[in-house]
């Protein structure tokens, strides 16, 4: 399929991953002989046990023979999008690395109270990971560029990359939080619990244009924090939080109107978490959105179907390939 693509002016392809109830997306330009990568979010490390179709992010890139990465994006410090980071980096020479946060190279392990709940405690354990993966990431020559709203990449003549400032205030709260915690300092338990609860509305989003086509990849960000926004039309929507009830707003769905929503998430429905929302998944029928899921979920909404992604192709005169066409060739 590369040497097709190869012969081409320009082509963008797509890989929503099936890394099961996480988050993986492969983006490939093909210039000419030039070939543009950048991996947003890595699932988690053991997604290959989710399902029959689901592999590891470090699985799914051996199969397509991706050994060198130009721009690794991690949203957000939740283990579904950076858990399988470590076994990346082992196969996989990353160039640069965008996150909203990276503990400095003096950084010392988050200390531990006696009584911090589940969710404080997921947070230190993602930080220490996260400390981890970051000095490791640095040996191994990554450049690391802390993100922020409003930060514009252009990778390429024809993609343009935008963060979205929708939800940077919480981000700079974050990142003076667990600054004073490498730094050994107290945090008042009241801070540090919101900052275990904040990560998902305070994701990185990307926004790509190309060939007249606006992608969104929302990560993790709640609707209702998104929509304070002004955002226009798209035509490809990673829905946010794997499609479930905190996902979209009516405003949001409307004012959004994508041609193809993409819902990244296990087989199995989670009634804990309402993940996949069948509410989500009307919102994005009412648009007249194509909704696709990474795995095999529900017949209501499409045929299930046991695939390692859903991949799109955008051609250089805007037109669309849906996953159904990359389907016979196994994505």
């Amino acid at each position: 399929m590369e040497a097709v693509y190869a012969e081409a002016v320009s082509v963008l392809r797509l890989h929503f991953v099936n890394v099961g109830d996480g988050d993986c997306i492969l983006v490939e330009q093909f210039c000419g002989p030039r070939i543009f990568r950048m991996l947003v979010d890595t699932g988690l490390e053991e997604a290959g046990q989710q399902g029959p179709a689901c592999m590891s992010c470090v699985e799914y890139l051996r199969r397509h023979a991706v050994r060198h990465l130009d721009v690794l994006f991690i949203t957000h410090l939740h283990f579904d999008h950076f858990g399988g980071l470590r076994a990346l980096l082992r196969e996989v020479r990353v160039d640069e690395a965008y996150s909203s946060y990276f503990p400095e190279m003096s950084a010392r392990a988050p200390r531990r109270g006696v009584m911090q709940g589940k969710s404080v405690t997921g947070l230190l354990d993602a930080l220490t990971r996260w400390q981890q993966d970051v000095e490791a990431m640095r040996a191994l020559g990554c450049r690391l560029h802390t993100a922020t709203g409003g930060m514009v990449l252009q990778p390429t003549d024809t993609l343009r990359i935008e963060l979205p400032e929708c939800g940077e205030p919480l981000r700079i709260l974050h990142r003076q939080i667990w600054q004073r915690l490498f730094c050994g300092q107290d945090v008042p338990p009241e801070l540090l619990y919101w900052s275990s609860k904040a990560r998902n509305p305070a994701s990185l989003r990307l926004r790509l244009c190309y060939a007249g086509r606006r992608v969104e990849l929302g990560a993790d960000c709640y609707g209702s924090v998104w929509q304070v926004g002004k955002e226009s039309a798209c035509d490809i929507l990673k829905v946010p939080h794997h499609g479930d009830g905190k996902a979209l707003t009516p405003a949001l769905a409307h004012r959004l109107h994508p041609l193809h929503g993409v819902i990244s998430c296990a087989a199995a429905y989670i009634p804990r978490k309402d993940r996949p929302s069948n509410t989500t998944a009307a919102l994005l029928a009412e648009q007249g959105t194509h909704i696709w899921f990474t795995d095999a979920f529900s017949a209501q909404w499409h045929p299930p179907v046991h695939w390692p992604a859903a991949v799109f192709t955008v051609l250089a005169d805007g037109s669309i390939l849906e996953p159904a066409t990359e389907r016979k060739t196994g994505g």
